[in-house]
């Protein structure tokens, strides 16, 4: 995402070649950042992208915190949200992880509006120093340096995680960005509760993110949603709850079930397939 400041003085003029880009087929702005195109990740023509440092990793992202230390809402800020996080099991006794976090409001404001336990993590130690700082006030929330690839949190520990834009910016790795990001999503499902909701807004279209979602291990049910008129979504995955084998003695009932009624069986299975 270019925020507007990065567009380049004089703005009209940004505007002006905006369109004039948009007229003969070129990407602009987000949709070259983000590579909103249909089809498959890795069918996708090649990837021409506004904002290439941004998946460059800690030592990108430590410059620009330092040189803009002032909060900052990627896409849509906490107010517009909001009714998203009435979809969080647990309500406001969930326990939260915020995903690369960077210096978003969002955190600090659903704790004053009675979210208790939220940790947030980033992989810039820089940005997490300064929100650790603001949130003096607030105990009980966390900030930890840490990759959303790999965390160390226990298996099962939040009830929700929540993504504002780090999809969007692992699809801004130069090469395939594939493999980090179901490295990222199997992390996200791993750390989640059985029924857990994993919220991950992105400027990316269906078709360019839903594919992300169908990564081998990846087990989440999602929908999506519109929530502004600019083309952000909001993908609200549900966490699949694995599937509990049946004991021995329902497996014998069915058995006796299947005699009784002619039925064919297959272990671990009735008559229409359930278990």
């Amino acid at each position: 995402f270019v925020q507007p400041q990065e567009l380049g003085p004089p703005r009209r003029m940004s505007r002006l070649l905006h369109v004039a880009a948009l007229a003969v087929g070129l990407p602009t702005g987000p949709r070259a950042a983000w590579g909103i195109r249909g089809g498959l990740p890795s069918e996708r023509a090649p990837r021409r992208s506004l904002a290439p440092d941004y998946g460059r990793g800690p030592s990108y992202w430590d410059g620009r915190y330092l040189s803009r230390p002032e909060p900052y809402d990627w896409l849509e800020g906490y107010p517009k949200m909001r009714f998203l996080t009435e979809l969080l099991p647990g309500g406001r006794a969930a326990r939260v992880l915020h995903a690369g976090c960077g210096n978003s409001l969002m955190p600090e404001q659903m704790y004053d509006e009675g979210f208790q336990h939220l940790v947030s993590i980033d992989t810039s130690s820089v940005v997490i120093k300064q929100m650790a700082a603001r949130s003096e006030s607030r105990p009980g929330m966390r900030w930890l340096v840490m990759d959303a690839t790999r965390m160390d949190f226990d298996d099962g520990e939040f009830d929700a995680v929540i993504d504002k834009s780090l999809l969007d910016t692992l699809d801004c790795e130069e090469d395939d960005p594939a493999p980090v990001i179901g490295a990222y999503l199997r992390e996200v499902a791993r750390v989640l509760k059985p029924g857990g909701v994993f919220l991950c807004v992105s400027l990316g279209i269906p078709a360019s993110r839903l594919p992300y979602f169908e990564a081998p291990g990846v087990e989440f049910d999602v929908s999506s949603v519109q929530i502004s008129p600019r083309l952000d979504f909001a993908y609200v995955a549900r966490l699949r709850p694995k599937a509990v084998e049946p004991g021995p003695a329902i497996l014998a009932a069915r058995r006796l079930e299947a005699q009784r009624f002619g039925w064919p069986h297959v272990e671990g299975t009735n008559a229409e397939g359930h278990r």
